[in-house]
């Protein structure tokens, strides 16, 4: 586990050495998984059944999202 610890943070500080914090794509990566944990630490998906997601589908058809006609 220390062996773990000490190469994360011996690729973070290689990655910032070679300027990965400036680049715009890694912040935006950072942050998206930022976002994903923050709602999936606040998302019980026990709370939401099979049914549930089938009767939501079977209402809102994927052909009928996005259509420009």
């Amino acid at each position: 586990m220390l062996n773990g610890l000490i190469q994360a943070e011996a690729l973070y500080q290689e990655a910032r050495r070679l300027g990965y914090d400036r680049d715009p794509a890694v912040k935006r990566d950072v942050v998206n998984r930022m976002l994903m944990k923050e709602v999936d630490s606040r998302v019980n998906t026990q709370d939401i059944s099979d049914t549930d997601v089938e009767q939501y589908y079977l209402a809102h058809p994927r052909s009928s999202r996005g259509s420009s006609r």
